[in-house]
């Protein structure tokens, strides 16, 4: 009998989701590689570099909150599916512009965009269904750390695979496998059996339904805290990674092989992490993991958080103290 971490692969349907995502996601990574290391190559402009991000997450968080209105109304099998095949096709798409015209940056930016507004229908309709692919619902919490475990596995493996493949295949290759990784989960999805599920009627327009997400949120502080600090971390952490092709580049004199992947540390809480949040759901009850877990939440943010503080200031501030003065004064908030 399997237990813990691996109690998610109980549920026939999680394992096929499994399967194809893990493949897919690899391709999604070192699609995003070699979109970057294209640009910054064919440009040598940190600006372009920059534009070819913005060009694949604003549409995505423009719409996101469409996206999540319209899962609500529809089966989020059916979304996902949809999306999916139009990821496939923007793939093929970039595969086919990059290899007709090696220095297409314009249309790399274009196709960028469209896959942000498919992604913007995407994400929401992967994360509701991942909840439904559990047939023992004291399973959950192992599929979502199992989850939570193979994004950052693809996350870190991605582009060391893209960069070895850009260096001896070149870009088109890349976009390619990136394309015909979509085909394992599109089987994956295919292969499911699933009840049918019919998405709840609301009974409420689009605006109304947005207008009752806001109040939820200003209603829940703790839901309001987690997305203001992930925002301020998307904002002023997490954008470093965009300018590491300029450094693999220029300030290391390196090439598409330079390695690219996280510190081992990020293997490490890409394994121990979802594994304790999973040890933690089958043993404590519902209400006190959430508490846990929202405070490990808060200490973490409050760390990197207090680093940007410290890095934004004169280095003469006693950073050790800041971040411990700061930890604790998020620790305070009160977990229900």
């Amino acid at each position: 009998m399997q237990t813990g971490f691996f109690r998610a692969f109980r549920s026939r349907n999680y394992r096929l989701f499994f399967a194809g995502q893990s493949l897919s996601l690899l391709g999604t990574w070192m699609q995003k590689t070699a979109v970057s290391w294209v640009i910054y190559t064919q440009t040598h402009s940190e600006f372009m570099l920059g534009l070819s991000v913005f060009a694949s997450i604003f549409p995505s968080a423009l719409l996101s909150l469409l996206g999540g209105i319209v899962t609500d109304r529809y089966p989020a099998y059916r979304i996902l599916l949809l999306t999916q095949v139009l990821s496939m096709a923007q793939a093929a798409l970039l595969a086919l512009a990059v290899w007709v015209k090696p220095h297409a940056v314009w249309e790399i930016l274009g196709l960028s965009a469209v896959l942000g507004l498919i992604n913007a229908f995407d994400l929401p309709a992967r994360q509701s269904l991942v909840y439904g692919l559990a047939e023992d619902k004291q399973d959950l919490p192992a599929v979502v750390a199992m989850s939570s475990s193979m994004v950052n596995a693809a996350q870190l493996l991605g582009p060391v695979v893209a960069g070895f493949v850009l260096a001896r295949l070149g870009a088109t290759t890349c976009f390619g496998l990136n394309a015909l990784s979509f085909v394992a989960v599109i089987g994956s999805m295919v292969a499911m059996r699933l009840p049918p599920m019919a998405a709840p009627a609301t009974g409420r327009n689009l605006r109304d339904d947005l207008s009752a997400g806001f109040r939820y949120l200003q209603a829940t502080p703790d839901i309001r805290f987690i997305i203001v600090m992930m925002a301020l971390l998307s904002l002023l952490v997490l954008p470093f990674t965009t300018l590491l092709p300029a450094y693999a580049k220029d300030v290391f004199q390196g090439t598409a092989t330079t390695p690219r992947a996280r510190p081992l540390a990020t293997l490490v809480r890409a394994r121990a992490g979802p594994a304790a949040d999973a040890k933690h759901g089958t043993r404590l009850g519902r209400r006190a993991r959430h508490s846990r877990i929202g405070a490990r939440a808060r200490g973490r943010t409050a760390e990197r958080c207090a680093d940007v503080l410290v890095g934004a200031h004169r280095a003469g501030w006693p950073s050790l103290r800041v971040k411990q003065a700061l930890t604790k004064a998020f620790f305070k908030i009160k977990v229900v």
